[in-house]
């Protein structure tokens, strides 16, 4: 049984779930800078205003080594799934409170599990070692550790995020600037290949099902039409334009 089979059974009952559910629709932005798009929030019917400060948000993206997650998603199969570890603040040095997160969609929707971490440090001596370290908490459960056995490090990306949300609660949207990536291997990690997105910016629009025509209704005022698009798969696109093809 592979993993994504197995978290699907686990998610229906475990209490380390999150997201109910939730919806997602994704917006890539070229054409405006990111004081535009607040501006255009601020100014939409639904009346977004921010809701916390901004924040950088670092992931160290997990995969098999035949990139199962990364395939996936790229075929577009009907349950995909992305292994992360996620943490606030810098990206490289000590890391405090990282947290495991397993996510699994089904179309728009999706859900995920997550796991406290570990505390360790980024930098050159990060390898496949270092994430066998982390999984070594005692909150997180045997059949976890063991599906996740043949999972490595793949890829390492940053970015920073503003947070909104519509005068009526139902709807969040957050929106990523500044998007950095750096390649990623089970061993001699110096993250020396690194790409910056300057120009990219994403929009997240983030609902319950209840809320799919609110959300429906609010995207019809964005200046911009709903993309397909994966921080990972982009990522690994970049330094793996191969797999692509």
């Amino acid at each position: 049984m592979n993993l994504v089979s197995v978290i699907r059974k686990k998610l229906a009952s475990d209490e380390n779930t999150t997201g109910n559910g939730r919806y997602e629709r994704k917006f890539v932005v070229k054409k405006f800078d990111i004081r535009q798009l607040e501006s255009i929030l601020m100014l939409h019917p639904a009346m977004f205003r921010e809701k916390f400060k901004k924040r950088k948000i670092n992931n160290i993206y997990l995969d098999t080594p035949a990139m199962n997650s990364y395939f996936g998603n790229v075929y577009g199969n009907a349950a995909r799934m992305k292994v992360r570890i996620r943490w606030y603040g810098n990206t490289f040095g000590p890391v405090e409170r990282p947290v495991l997160e397993l996510k699994i969609k089904n179309g728009l929707a999706g859900k995920k599990m997550s796991f406290e971490l570990n505390q360790f440090t980024l930098d050159k001596n990060f390898n496949r070692d270092t994430l066998k370290s982390l999984l070594d908490h005692k909150d997180i459960p045997e059949w976890t550790k063991t599906e996740l056995a043949s999972y490595q490090p793949v890829l390492l990306n940053s970015y920073f995020r503003k947070y909104f949300v519509s005068d009526d609660k139902k709807i969040r949207i957050t929106l990523d600037e500044g998007m950095t990536y750096y390649q990623a291997s089970p061993q001699n990690n110096s993250f020396i290949r690194k790409h910056e997105d300057k120009d990219s910016l994403i929009i997240e629009m983030k609902y319950t099902l209840d809320n799919a025509f609110v959300a429906s209704d609010i995207s019809q005022h964005f200046p911009m039409r709903m993309t397909k698009s994966s921080k990972y798969v982009n990522g690994i696109d970049i330094f793996y334009p191969q797999l692509a093809t």
